[in-house]
């Protein structure tokens, strides 16, 4: 009797096409609002480098959150292309799937997603930012070809649990790092945590649609992505 039973999942895309006020779309005074205020916070040092780039990432590209925390410093890419004959700038993302489906392997499938020159200016300073602070966990910078292997959003924790139980060795480190592809990324709760709680605890910003405080999620960042693209 248990197998002939079909569990119903939830209704897709419920919240978008009711625009929920709480779960779907922002409104574009809303988005506004958001992007507005994480410049602002982030100039006068309210909140961390790591949420304002997370919130422009995730504003702007409409990317899942597990795509964002599987990203490395090699997937940000930049280009100079001769197009008659004036040289221009090619911004691109090498996104990690969220749903690997041809591979059982961690990052094997991408997607390459154009961006431009303000959000890569952005993203390849949280790189380089990053890249700073996991040398200082260790006894000897890393090089160039190692550098560009490290997460964009790095998991401090498990950085620091790591070296706390095995020292600084660099060598040890990198070790582990190919050893476990995804124990220094960033997990799906520091993520959350790392957009939200900045956020809830420095924001002011009240919703024009429900007059309550304006929550953040990846989720409703996506519907408005694709809502604007529709």
């Amino acid at each position: 009797w248990l197998e002939e039973q079909k569990i119903r999942g939830n209704i897709k895309g419920k919240a978008v096409r009711a625009w929920c006020p709480h779960s779907g779309p922002y409104t574009s005074t809303e988005l506004g609002w958001i992007l507005e205020w994480a410049t602002d916070a982030l100039r006068e040092k309210e909140i961390s480098y790591d949420t304002h780039a997370a919130i422009y990432l995730l504003a702007t590209t409409g990317q899942r959150s597990i795509q964002l925390r599987k990203m490395r410093s090699k997937d940000i890419l930049a280009a100079r292309d001769e197009n008659n004959n004036n040289i221009s700038d090619n911004f691109v993302l090498r996104v990690p799937m969220a749903k690997e489906r041809r591979s059982k392997s961690y990052r094997s499938e991408f997607l390459e997603k154009p961006i431009n020159r303000p959000l890569y200016l952005v993203v390849s300073n949280l790189r380089d930012r990053n890249i700073d602070k996991i040398n200082t966990y260790l006894d000897e910078p890393l090089t160039k070809e190692e550098a560009r292997d490290m997460p964009l959003f790095p998991s401090w924790a498990m950085i620091g649990r790591h070296v706390k139980k095995y020292g600084a060795s660099k060598h040890l480190f990198i070790e582990a790092h190919e050893t476990r592809p995804s124990y220094f990324h960033a997990t799906d709760s520091a993520f959350r945590s790392l957009i939200s709680h900045e956020y809830t605890s420095q924001c002011p910003l009240i919703s024009e649609v429900t007059g309550e405080p304006l929550t953040l999620s990846s989720r409703r960042f996506r519907y408005t992505y694709g809502t604007n693209c529709a």
